[in-house]
């Protein structure tokens, strides 16, 4: 299958270990879609700092095609992360990046290549507008947007019209609330709701029915990415199906991808790939205090 990613790379910086990951929603949805077989495509905005050449060359090296990707001036988006008995936490980040200043508009022939491919998969971090998005399913393009864990109405009614699948990180939500998040979305448009839960599994609602299924038993070293790597495998595993039989299992799509997401926690960083720093050098990597 095809997939193609819009949008979110960064650096995921530990201060403690001294080394930062490569890293991002996008970017590693397309790391972890090419890892499982997949043809993967990145299209995002690479700044002109060392971060964005680590970036991008981590990218190629694994065979994803970033040949659509734009090059503009500025910083890489990043973060800093500290390990709480294997959560990650966010204790800090840049507040814009090259991405924020350059968001996409996209020109027919990008619109074009988007449709070319099986599923495209952008986020609350790919900085698209709702137009854009809209302008992506207008195309013909198969869009799965990830509404992260604080999504609002609005942003439900903006983006879910236009979505295939429409993933949602619903952790902290009760159970009674899943059925009616669900029929919410996939009435505003979406043609299904996947939504993660952590340690609870995961869920699917399409056409009035609620599907779960248990997470994977793991030794958790390091939760970042656990989402990007549940969306990564349950799309290849969605797509394969439906290139392969016919049609998709939808239990079955997200049994694969909660057993990959299960081996991504035992991984440091998102990926496992990383490279040593001086948190005093941060601005040896990233143009942090560039105008």
């Amino acid at each position: 299958m095809r997939l193609l990613g819009i949008g979110h790379g960064v650096m995921d910086i530990y201060p403690v270990q001294g080394r930062m990951y490569p890293g991002g929603n996008e970017f590693n949805v397309v790391y972890n879609a090419r890892q499982l077989g997949a043809q993967a495509a990145f299209m995002g905005v690479f700044a002109d700092d060392r971060a964005a050449g680590i970036l991008e060359d981590t990218l190629r090296g694994a065979g994803v095609d970033v040949s659509r990707s734009h090059h503009e001036r500025g910083s890489s988006g990043y973060a800093l992360v500290e390990l709480r008995d294997g959560d990650r936490v966010f204790t800090d980040w840049n507040r814009s990046c090259a991405l924020d200043e350059h968001p996409f508009c996209f020109t027919e022939e990008e619109l074009r290549y988007a449709a070319g491919f099986d599923v495209v998969s952008t986020s609350y971090a790919s900085r698209l507008s709702p137009e854009q998005i809209s302008r992506l399913h207008g195309a013909g393009a198969r869009v799965s947007h990830d509404f992260n864990d604080d999504f609002t109405q609005r942003q439900l009614e903006e983006i879910a019209p236009y979505t295939e699948f429409a993933m949602l990180s619903c952790g902290h939500l009760p159970e009674e609330e899943l059925e009616r998040l669900g029929r919410t979305v996939t009435d505003l448009g979406a043609r299904r709701a996947v939504m993660t839960l952590g340690s609870r599994g995961a869920a699917l609602y399409e056409e009035g029915r609620l599907l779960r299924v248990p997470a994977r038993k793991a030794e958790a070293v390091d939760t970042m990415g656990a989402g990007d790597s549940f969306i990564a495998a349950f799309l290849v595993s969605w797509m394969d199906q439906e290139n392969t039989r016919g049609g998709a299992d939808p239990e079955q799509a997200l049994r694969d991808a909660a057993a990959h997401a299960a081996h991504v926690v035992t991984l440091r960083g998102s990926t496992g790939i990383s490279f040593e720093i001086d948190p005093a050098k941060i601005g040896e990597y990233l143009h942090v205090n560039r105008p």
